[in-house]
């Protein structure tokens, strides 16, 4: 019984924003029945059987299938023509640059003058094709409604809805979706706005939002109430305070966190290249070398740190080390794609657009998903950046997933870097059970003018291309 009630409660952690637009509706006051007579150009059959789906499944208007009378005052007639339909998959070809980690033997001179062969490690850049398929969709059709009983159209609107998607590697490339579906599922989108459109009578709207997961350990995975500042956010947003909700969000992301116990860290190669980009000193980075293959937990890692690291350079850098190395969980995945979006959800609603679509294309940089790309498209279309025929350039999904947010967001990601770490207790830091240095969580502020200039993303690097001297192991 116990078991039902918390799987009852985990079922209503999902909060749902509800709002009300106002209505756009006002020349069909007094139509009741819809018909459609002409309906021209591409696809358009398939279109209109659409439409007439929307319009059967209105709570509003009724679908006549015989012309209406010439006296029927109730009734608007439709006349409609696809202006644009086009499915374009562009393919490209972006270089990338792998870093492997070689193993080599070098030889020093000692003070004797003999010549002593040392194990050394040297990073080893290669360049590699990464293959991408670009798709946009755009629709854009013209609607007239006209009534039998008058000469002048009652209302015409041009409807445009667009959706685009990138996919990358051979798995994904080989599920593109084929075009007829993409052309039935926009095209149903279409039709449904439209009849939202012409309703008269301003109508709830309501969209959900994604409460995160933190599932409560002993329940196996069946109890999940949602991440606590996930959920918190999506009750100040469920209350109108978006502030609140975005700030409460903007923490989840951004604001330094305690390592769980549970948390596993890995010496991995691309471990290994963050570091460098940080510019751990070269005599850190060898002993660091001698972990390369090996997984800790906190307790294990604080351990081989002590042995081989000085005290100052553990405090230095144990938290530098920790947070290039953990394994990130699927829970904290899963927990930033839900805040991602739900960022994206309440600056739409917010009508700051351009924050709205950095966070949608974000979401959808972490797991492709139409419902993400959708919402990014739209926002691009409301904004007034995107036209239908324009050729695929820098305004794709990808390119914005990958740029950095814009000025307006609440705060900007900074790369960990060593001047971050205090270089003794005296600074500020707090010590664990295990003796690690720690941070407190700060305050999110507004990113100032002056900092602006110095903050980069995570995607950003700092890295030195310049062929480098092979490190020797320590």
């Amino acid at each position: 019984m116990l078991l039902l009630a918390l799987l009852v409660l985990s079922a209503c952690t999902t909060g749902q924003i509800h709002y009300y637009p106002p209505s756009q509706g006002k020349p069909f006051m007094g139509i009741t029945a819809l018909y459609i007579d002409r309906f021209k150009g591409e696809k358009s059959s398939l279109l209109r059987d659409l439409l007439i789906r929307e319009i059967e499944g209105s709570s509003f208007f009724e679908y006549l299938e015989d012309y209406p009378d010439a006296t029927a005052d109730d009734v608007a007639v439709i006349n409609a023509e696809v202006r644009v339909l086009s499915i374009r998959d562009v393919d490209e070809s972006r270089p990338q640059t792998t870093v492997v980690l070689m193993n080599r033997q070098v030889a020093q001179a000692q003070s004797s003058g003999e010549l002593v062969k040392k194990q050394a490690v040297e990073f080893i850049e290669n360049q590699q094709t990464e293959k991408l398929i670009h798709r946009t969709i755009d629709l854009e059709i013209e609607f007239e409604f006209t009534k039998r009983t008058r000469k002048q159209p009652l209302a015409q609107k041009r409807l445009l809805v667009s959706y685009q998607q990138v996919y990358t590697g051979e798995d994904r490339m080989l599920l593109i979706p084929d075009p007829e579906d993409e052309v039935i599922r926009l095209g149903g989108l279409m039709m449904r706005r439209l009849v939202d459109e012409i309703n008269p009578v301003a109508r709830e709207y309501v969209v959900a939002l994604d409460p995160g997961t933190v599932p409560v350990p002993w329940t196996m995975g069946f109890v999940n109430f949602g991440h606590p500042r996930i959920v918190e956010g999506i009750g100040h947003a469920e209350g109108g305070d978006y502030a609140l909700a975005i700030k409460a969000w903007n923490t989840v992301l951004y604001a330094p966190q305690p390592f769980p116990e549970q948390h596993r860290f890995a010496f991995t190669t691309p471990t290994y290249v963050e570091l460098r980009a940080t510019k751990v000193p070269k005599a850190v980075m060898s002993k660091l070398l001698r972990l390369r293959g090996q997984t800790f937990d906190e307790p294990g890692l604080d351990m081989a740190l002590h042995q081989r690291l000085s005290r100052e350079n553990v405090y230095r850098y144990g938290i530098l080390v920790k947070a290039h190395t953990r394994v990130p969980g699927e829970q904290e995945a899963r927990n930033r794609l839900a805040v991602h979006y739900n960022l994206g959800v309440v600056h739409q609603l917010a009508g700051n657009l351009p924050l709205a679509a950095h966070h949608f294309a974000q979401a959808n940089l972490l797991h492709p998903d139409p419902k993400y790309a959708q919402a990014w498209t739209d926002t691009q279309v409301w904004l007034g950046d995107y036209n239908p025929l324009d050729p695929i350039a820098e305004q794709t999904i990808d390119a914005a997933g990958r740029r950095p947010p814009p000025e307006t967001t609440m705060i900007r990601p900074v790369r960990l870097e060593a001047r971050q770490f205090p270089v003794s207790l005296a600074s500020g830091a707090q010590t664990t059970g295990s003796g690690a240095a720690t941070l407190k969580p700060v305050e999110l502020p507004r990113l100032s003018k002056q900092t602006q200039s110095q903050a980069v993303t995570p995607m950003q690097t700092d890295a030195d291309t310049q062929p480098v001297q092979p490190l020797t192991l320590e």
